[in-house]
């Protein structure tokens, strides 16, 4: 999260247009983009702004490029240092981002077709377990509570949200595959439903140009599956060894008993 605007930003691994690694973000309404480029690719740098958080003496910072757009004309800043925290003061789970950055890149970069768009299977793993068997009662227990409730997953209204658009969009694309079968083409389709949803159509796109029905359409990701995975969900208080600013333990110990557990906790989620 960029901390003087409080936007996400999203490091990826593909390329962006020119085949070059970068991450674009910005607060749309105010017609602002920033610009960090990585062609050496994603490195500690910026994994550090991960998990910066107000605890720390110092925020992790990245140079950045920042445009302001206005009246469709470009204005280009020198590149600077902006800081950066961690994302789960805004949601802890960025499920909408990887969305994002998924059609971005096969409906965006690649030009695909629509049809092609490749559909998701999410995999989410929680540090911060949701559901807790028995009551904290010592300082330790009762703030490790505190700090799962604040930073569990709270992406299920999300799913839903997401899964109910998969729903509509496949019920359209029937409806079209039908008008195509009836001799009406993509193009009178959408050429139709322009005129008939002028005005009504509330929603804009990145450079604040009010989408159009094909734009709607278009592009959008399929998820067939969402698994959650949460730590230690199935032990009691007393039997495991969840502790308070666990995020922040990075001794041996703590690791591979992090590792032995999610394992486990896999195991019982996935059915393996």
């Amino acid at each position: 999260m960029d901390l003087q605007d409080a936007t996400t930003v999203t490091f990826d691994s593909h390329a962006k247009k020119d085949d070059e690694l970068m991450s674009i973000y910005g607060d749309e309404e105010e017609n602002t983009r920033h610009v960090i480029r990585y062609n050496d690719g994603i490195k500690m740098e910026h994994l550090l702004t991960t998990f910066s958080s107000h605890l720390r003496h110092k925020f992790a910072q990245l140079p950045v490029t920042t445009t302001r757009i206005e009246n469709g004309n470009h204005s280009i800043a020198k590149e600077y240092l902006r800081p950066f925290m961690d994302g789960f003061y805004l949601c802890n789970t960025p499920l909408r981002e990887v969305l994002q950055a998924h059609r971005d890149y096969w409906y965006g970069i690649r030009k695909i077709s629509y049809y092609d768009v490749p559909s998701l299977e999410i995999f989410i793993g929680d540090l911060y377990p949701t559901m807790e068997k028995g009551i904290p009662v010592d300082p330790d227990s009762i703030n490790n509570r505190v700090q799962n409730v604040l930073f569990h997953d709270k992406s299920k209204y999300d799913e839903k949200v997401t899964t109910m658009i998969s729903d509509y969009i496949n019920v359209i694309k029937v409806l079209m595959q039908i008008a195509n079968e009836r001799g009406i083409s993509d193009s009178d389709i959408y050429s139709r439903l322009n005129c008939e949803m002028e005005n009504k159509i509330v929603s804009s796109d990145r450079r604040e140009k009010t989408r159009c029905a094909k734009d709607l359409i278009q592009g959008r990701v399929n998820v067939r599956k969402i698994q959650r995975i949460g730590y230690s969900e199935d032990q009691h208080l007393n039997s495991c060894n969840d502790i308070f600013d666990k995020a922040f333990n990075f001794s041996g110990i703590t690791i591979n008993e992090l590792i032995k557990q999610g394992y486990e906790d896999t195991c019982i989620k996935c059915k393996f």
